[in-house]
């Protein structure tokens, strides 16, 4: 696990805001995001879908288009604002500095260009290598992402790989020219199970063996609960819970991470125990209601909730590890006092 006492953090994002201006009127797909990675770090970001998790890793790319995406806040790479900087800046950080893993390998990879060329076009420009170099480092990232007889599928197109074999493409893609950072956007969704577990398993293994950050994108919190050192929760376009991954999942305190815990089977449940949806559905992000977004969907709501959204702020107890909570009541006193009033 990667530690986080001193050094100044990889990535900063800092009030992170991404709009998109609609017929419809402003869409807030990400309205105030605030977190940071250390080098050699994972994290994971979880929520449901609309909660704003791809728009922030998009953002954090700088591959959202403006118009009609409007962006505010920082996002920082080493102390460097990336909405600052050029496009020739920008091109070398993408692919070479931050790489990125797609949800559908199909539509990331060109299906009428060659698995090599593919490969070769991102090596050859971040990495500086001829032509001859470049096919020699992507036959080697393809071995080492499982891909039988790799140097005879650099002249295969994609439509020829699996779709397991097509995601390895894409990891091998990623991991290719040694990136402090690799953001996996949902890699998994369109893969059976099996394969599932052989993906997840082969980014954990070659990002611990570069020292690669990881940003973690996914639906699957048993995923993240064995990956990544700490966890954010994002809700409506904002983070309403973040901390060390053990103490989220151990002991949530933002109602919505309850809920969403609550709907996953758990092996220290008996069996027939049944498990509990969130009632409703997420806000429409064109039409936020007032205050907390999540009250409506919230057994702990109280008057507070209606009037005024809840800020993001520090959570910290003895012998506790900091986290961040965005939430107006203390669930355990909630809990404490639903006890007491059933008995």
């Amino acid at each position: 696990m990667a530690t986080r006492e001193g050094g100044r953090p990889l990535l900063e994002v800092r009030d992170l805001c991404t709009h998109f201006r609609t017929d419809k009127g402003l869409v807030k797909a990400v309205d105030g995001v605030t977190f940071e990675l250390h080098p050699g770090e994972s994290v994971g970001i979880v929520g449901e879908s609309g909660s704003g998790k791809s728009v922030t890793s998009l953002s954090v790319m700088r591959l959202v288009p403006t118009p009609p995406g409007v962006h505010s806040g920082q996002v920082l790479w080493n102390g460097e604002d990336v909405f600052g900087w050029g496009s020739g800046r920008v091109r070398r950080f993408r692919g070479g500095e931050c790489a990125m893993i797609f949800q559908d390998p199909m539509t990331s990879l060109n299906p009428f260009l060659k698995i090599g060329l593919q490969l070769t076009e991102a090596i050859a420009l971040h990495l500086r290598l001829d032509r001859r170099a470049a096919r020699e480092r992507a036959a080697e990232m393809l071995d080492r992402v499982g891909i039988p007889s790799a140097r005879a599928r650099l002249d295969d197109y994609p439509h020829q790989f699996s779709g397991g074999m097509r995601q390895r493409v894409m990891v091998a893609m990623a991991l290719s020219c040694d990136p402090a950072l690799l953001i996996a956007d949902e890699p998994t969704t369109a893969l059976d199970v099996t394969i599932q577990a052989q993906i997840l398993e082969l980014i954990d293994e070659q990002r611990r063996r570069d020292g690669t950050a990881l940003m973690l994108i996914t639906h699957d919190l048993g995923v993240v609960a064995g990956m990544c050192d700490r966890t954010v929760v994002m809700y409506a376009g904002r983070v309403v819970e973040e901390g060390p991954t053990e103490h989220v999942f151990g002991d949530p305190r933002m109602p919505y991470t309850i809920g969403l815990l609550r709907c996953i089977p758990r092996l220290d449940e008996g069996a027939g125990e049944r498990l509990e949806p969130i009632p409703g559905a997420p806000p429409n992000p064109a039409d936020l209601p007032a205050g907390c977004p999540f009250r409506v969907r919230c057994p702990y709501s109280v008057p507070r909730c209606a009037a005024e959204r809840p800020e993001l702020r520090l959570l910290t107890g003895d012998g506790e590890a900091p986290r961040r909570i965005a939430c107006h009541v203390d669930v355990r006193d909630a809990a404490r006092h639903a006890v007491l009033d059933d008995s």
